[in-house]
């Protein structure tokens, strides 16, 4: 595909790999036609990475594919700054090896770097994690915009700068999680929000490789501690690490340092926030959350941590006036998505939440309305979908039980991953002596299981 002769900007993707022979094919196979260049950097496979490199450019006569190595020396950003210096087009895109997005995506991408104004510096994507971890702060479940997705229960989503200008003073920094963003606006660039989906599926590792993981990261943000002690990123990322590993008083230390140097960094107060909460102290919980709304009006996580908050200490009426503004929030910026041809999704946890809030109080039609109004909004909102189930089933007449079944089954035909609302079908099936259905839905409860 001469793709030149489609798009104004020409632009480079970028990569740095190592021991990626499970991901590199279909890497190449997804991003080779939509872009003018492509950098590939090893750092040192010991698998058959490079075999299959190679296979692929005598294979497709890949003369736009550009091939180096790199000597690992614990920086990411040296790294990637290495592969910028191969870059020869307008703009830079940075994939990882088990990366991809979508031919819509990166459709929208080049559009978007052909329009965009002499301002903009830099394009904002969405990161989405595929996980099996449905604790996770942001979890959602699965849905029919999740991109090979099968082998995953949900996702976790953040903001990356992934592509902008080919300029020399735009470079990364930080040893691990590196950025360029600080170097872009050191330049007074723009930089523009995209809803551009990254589909990144590195996170389904087993307990010995995670381990060895989080202690490598944990090194390497050690060694960026020691060099920008002032920087509150390390503090943070060190803290995440601890949290991970159940040190609870040492996050706390670090998350309170990080906030001391910049409280507007990342989520620092809601997890600072959190922090307190374990440590039963609600009060200084309370402060975060509020400080973060404070800080972050619109955005509504610090509004969902300060509602369930006060759900849990029976403050009932206080969760429900918080909750209520977060959905009001959240509403307002899912109508100014779609005005701007935007596809952010609602966030259906304060719906849940609060849903929760009256069934608590026994204020069971509220909860039932609340909830009906959440799926029609969000039809991937399984849990949703479970505590409306339960709801029908306890009016204890045919009709709402029949209504119960019909939602769960829609659940399961939408390809819902809660283990819970599965449980809850499969019991029915059993019940109804429905060996067919039940077979089907314990088959998915046991597939689930096994990840």
């Amino acid at each position: 595909m001469r793709l030149k002769e489609r798009f104004k900007q020409r632009i480079t993707c970028c990569t740095i790999m190592k021991d990626e022979e499970h991901n590199i094919e279909f890497f190449l196979n997804n991003i080779y036609d939509w872009v003018d260049e492509l950098v590939l950097i090893d750092t040192g496979s010991k698998d058959m990475t490079l075999e299959k490199v190679n296979h692929f450019v005598n294979f497709m006569q890949a003369k736009k594919i550009r091939l180096d190595l790199f000597k690992w020396n614990d920086d990411f950003s040296a790294a990637r700054n290495f592969s910028l210096g191969h870059a020869s087009s307008e703009w830079v895109l940075v994939l990882d090896a088990d990366e991809v997005i979508s031919d819509e995506g990166l459709l929208e991408l080049r559009k978007t770097i052909d329009s965009a104004s002499g301002e903009v510096l830099g394009l904002n994507l969405i990161q989405r994690h595929y996980v099996n971890d449905a604790k996770l702060p942001g979890f959602r479940h699965c849905d029919d915009t999740c991109l090979h997705a099968d082998n995953y229960l949900g996702y976790i989503e953040t903001n990356v700068v992934r592509v902008f200008k080919n300029n020399k003073a735009i470079r990364y920094r930080y040893t691990v999680h590196e950025k360029v963003d600080k170097s872009i606006f050191e330049l007074n660039g723009k930089i523009l929000p995209t809803n551009i989906i990254i589909h990144h599926y590195g996170y389904k590792k087993d307990e010995e490789t995670s381990k060895r993981k989080t202690i490598f990261y944990k090194r390497l943000e050690e060694k960026q501690l020691a060099l920008t002690p002032n920087d509150p990123k390390p503090y943070y990322e060190l803290a995440l690490i601890a949290r991970a590993e159940n040190n609870l008083s040492r996050a706390l230390e670090l998350f309170q340092k990080c906030a001391g140097l910049e409280p507007r960094h990342e989520l620092v107060l809601l997890e600072l926030g959190n922090c307190y909460r374990e440590q039963k102290d609600v009060d200084k919980a309370a402060e975060c959350y509020k400080k973060s709304i404070e800080l972050r009006d619109h955005d509504i996580r610090g509004y969902i941590n300060l509602g369930l908050l006060f759900s849990k200490l029976g403050k009932f009426e206080d969760a429900q006036k918080i909750l209520e503004q977060a959905i009001k929030i959240d509403e307002e910026n899912h109508k100014e998505d779609v005005k701007h041809n935007k596809t952010e999704k609602l966030n259906p946890r304060p719906y849940n939440i609060l849903a929760d809030n009256f069934i608590r109080q026994k204020n069971f039609d509220e909860a039932i309305k609340l909830l009906e109004k959440a799926i029609k909004l969000m039809p991937y909102n399984f849990e949703a979908y479970n505590n409306l189930a339960g709801m029908y089933f306890a009016k204890n007449d045919k009709n709402s039980f029949n209504k119960g079944i019909a939602l769960l089954g829609k659940a399961f035909h939408l390809g819902t991953k809660n283990i819970t609302l599965l449980k809850n079908l499969a019991a029915i099936y059993a019940g109804q002596k429905d060996a067919t259905k039940l077979k089907k839905v314990n088959r998915l409860i046991e597939e689930i299981g096994k990840k």
